[in-house]
């Protein structure tokens, strides 16, 4: 257990947040805090588990020394002193982006899964984003560490407020190092080769905090340091193999305390989450993972755990996918060391190295990950009602993805975004990364698989499902296919045609336009191409815009890929 205050100087013009995190559930604990004054009424919150945490403001608290804490029963449980000021202290500057005064230990790991929970939590089943990922950082109410050290880091009026634009590769990264920076941990990050054809991604040279500063003010420092980080890292760092003791994460075993908000997920073609929150499973409502991500275009979103968004395998092409957690970083004889695979596994702390995912193989990586979010077998019914629900988010995030595209393409009239070759359609740069949906589009095809594929699944394997007590599998697979029918007809989406005008298609309709997604992620095309809107047909008159002919039939060329669901190896 351990408590925290936020900001790092509390002053008596600003606010005194206390955190508390744990291990372990407390009912009935609540936050405590006692000043000058005597004991301060606070309104609570509590959320996690693990590790499961504990929140309170004091708004305007008096100078002098407070004890703040956690309490139960009326005895403290935690406990710590903390000073309110005047005036804030100035921080300095020193030689180096900064100073680590701590280690990572059990406390501050606890304090980043709430972190990230607390950031991007949202309720059950709606859709959320944010655009970019500072949009998220500065709101007061999500971020526990709102300018926790007293510079406007947060404040979006301040004109020298944090600038955090990240894509999926460096999502984890700068979370990370903002947190880092916040507390005054260690943090490192490496420089990866990406994979081939021959091999894994291999980490040969790593960097760190300790680098020496050129800006001279606190905020430029820092992000000096997000700016080197984004020309470093990609996302083959997260697909190292697990026995790389150089690489910046490492392998976790398949469990609760293991797969905690903040624990990443690396797919073998090239995304990245990260875990946010656990949704228990109740008799009324399922459980649910959540994970959040960061897109080409620099916007957030949340996805919930299911094969259609979380691939998993590892082709040695590919290195190691799987969820995987930062590697610790601890300072020895005044340096920052890296613990090794075996230091981690046997750290008290840690103790969550562990090849357990790629033994199980996929089928049971994904049955064992199941299990942990729903330990009741769920209905057919139900389960498959999930994976629908899921498909349609992708669905809609793909709307808002073709949109942006759109909109990127009438702001700059006259302008054609280069399409890469081969392979590299996948992995780019610039308007083509942030605008075009190759991987997009293969994720959303594989789903449509899945989802087509539902009913033969619960006659093939019933054993995974709580059927109905003397059914017959067949029985349930025809209820599910009827079920598919039902709700595919019933579900609409919606996208902006050229003239602006709203076009509705049904889930079915989408589904049935599959290999017209096999070539519909160039960005140059008009949003009705895009959805696979039927040449000479109502919906494709208002298209006013086309791809250049060599990127037709590029694309006609590496259909292939789509139709094997399939992605090319990397050169």
């Amino acid at each position: 257990m351990a408590v925290f205050v936020s900001p790092r100087r509390p002053t008596v013009t600003g606010q005194m947040r206390i955190v508390v995190v744990a291990d372990e559930e407390i009912d009935g604990a609540t936050v405590v805090a006692k000043g000058p004054g005597g004991i301060v009424e606070l309104r609570q919150e509590h959320w996690g588990g693990p590790p499961w945490a504990w929140a309170a403001t004091v708004t305007s608290p008096t100078e002098g020394e407070w004890s703040v804490g956690l309490s139960r029963d009326a005895e403290l449980v935690a406990c710590r002193r903390a000073r309110v000021r005047k005036r804030t202290g100035w921080l300095g500057t020193g030689t180096t982006i900064w100073e680590a005064e701590r280690g990572w230990d059990r406390g501050t790991e606890n304090l980043y899964s709430a972190w990230i929970e607390h950031l991007f939590d949202a309720p059950p089943r709606v859709r959320v984003g944010w655009r970019p990922l500072h949009e998220v950082t500065r709101d007061r109410e999500r971020n526990l560490l709102y300018d926790h050290l007293g510079l406007g880091e947060d404040d979006a009026a301040s004109a020298g407020a944090l600038v955090l634009e990240a894509d999926c590769a460096d999502v984890p990264y700068f979370l990370r190092a903002y947190f880092a920076w916040k507390l005054r941990l260690p943090f490192q990050w490496s420089h990866c080769e990406a994979e081939s054809a021959w091999r894994a991604p291999v980490c040969d040279q790593r960097f760190d905090n300790g680098l020496e500063r050129t800006s001279r003010q606190e905020l430029g420092a820092f992000q000096e340091l997000l700016g080197r980080l984004a020309e470093t890292v990609h996302s083959g760092n997260m697909r190292a193999l697990p026995t790389d003791d150089a690489a910046d994460f490492y392998p976790v075993a398949l469990n609760r305390q293991s797969i905690r908000p903040g624990t990443v997920f690396a797919d073998p073609y090239g995304h990245v989450l990260v875990v946010a929150r656990w949704i228990p499973q109740t008799p009324a409502e399922s459980g649910l993972l959540y994970a959040i991500d960061g897109n080409p275009d620099r916007s957030m979103g949340r996805k919930r755990f299911w094969r259609g968004a979380f691939p998993f395998g590892a082709p040695v092409w590919s290195g190691a996918a799987g969820f995987k957690a930062f590697r610790p970083i601890v300072k020895r004889d005044g340096e920052l060391v890296a613990l090794t695979n075996r230091e981690v596994n046997v750290s008290r702390t840690y103790g969550n190295y562990s090849h357990e995912q790629y033994r199980l193989g996929a089928d049971g990586f994904y049955a064992r990950v199941e299990e942990l979010i729903n330990p009741e077998r769920l209905t057919a019914e139900r389960a498959f009602d999930e994976t629908f629900d899921a498909l349609v988010e992708l669905v809609q995030a793909r709307v808002r993805s073709v949109e942006l595209g759109a909109r990127w393409i009438a702001e700059h009239p006259g302008t054609v975004i280069e399409m890469p070759e081969g392979p590299e359609i996948f992995e780019s740069t610039g308007p083509w990364e942030d605008y075009s949906t190759p991987a997009r589009d293969l994720a959303m095809l594989g789903a449509f698989d899945l989802i087509e594929e539902f009913a033969t699944g619960v006659a093939e394997r019933p054993g995974h499902y709580a059927l109905v007590a003397g059914e017959a599998p067949r029985a349930a697979a025809a209820r599910i296919a009827e079920r598919l029918a039902r709700r595919a007809a019933e579900t609409l989406i919606a996208y902006r045609r050229s003239d602006g005008s709203e076009q509705s298609l049904t889930i079915r309709e989408v589904m049935d336009r599959a290999a017209a997604f096999e070539a519909a992620y160039d960005p140059n095309d008009c949003n009705e191409l895009r959805w696979g809107a039927p040449p000479g047909s109502p919906e494709a008159s208002t298209c006013n815009r086309h791809a250049p002919a060599a990127q037709t039939e590029r694309m006609q060329t590496y259909r292939g890929w789509f139709e094997r669901r399939s992605r090319p190896r990397r050169i």
